[in-house]
């Protein structure tokens, strides 16, 4: 599953770097807080994280990003800022020749549920594609 906050550079534009990297943190920490032990958590780039589920049909990863996109939306974060997420997951098929293709697919959806309005969560097999 792909992550991405949103209104991230507003926060780091009107509230310097310093705010926005304590922010990160916090984010990162309350997603650790609610993944299992076996999960995989890294950032992937500026404001966006990678979620791994090992051995987690999609329709299961679908309720965790779910679960996730509520509890950063009721969380109250340090920043004065709003902040929401929108999530994209995918699951391993059989034609994925490395875990890029995974990605992509997730990253795909991420951007389509940033598109239908923001913080949402986004399944591959649930997307048309």
């Amino acid at each position: 599953m792909t992550q991405q906050s949103h209104h991230f550079k507003k926060i780091n534009d009107a509230l310097g770097h310093d705010i926005g990297d304590t922010y990160l943190k916090e984010l990162s920490a309350l997603i650790a807080s609610k993944v299992r032990h076996s999960d995989t958590l890294a950032r992937w780039g500026g404001e966006e994280f990678i979620v791994l589920l090992p051995n987690t049909p999609e329709n299961s990863a679908l309720k965790v990003a779910e679960m996730l996109r509520k509890l950063v939306e009721s969380h109250k974060f340090s920043s004065p800022v709003g902040i929401t997420i929108s999530l994209g997951v995918a699951d391993v098929n059989k034609n994925d020749n490395c875990i890029d293709d995974v990605i992509a697919r997730a990253d795909k959806v991420l951007y389509e549920s940033k598109r239908a309005g923001r913080n949402r969560a986004s399944a591959w097999s649930k997307s048309g594609q």
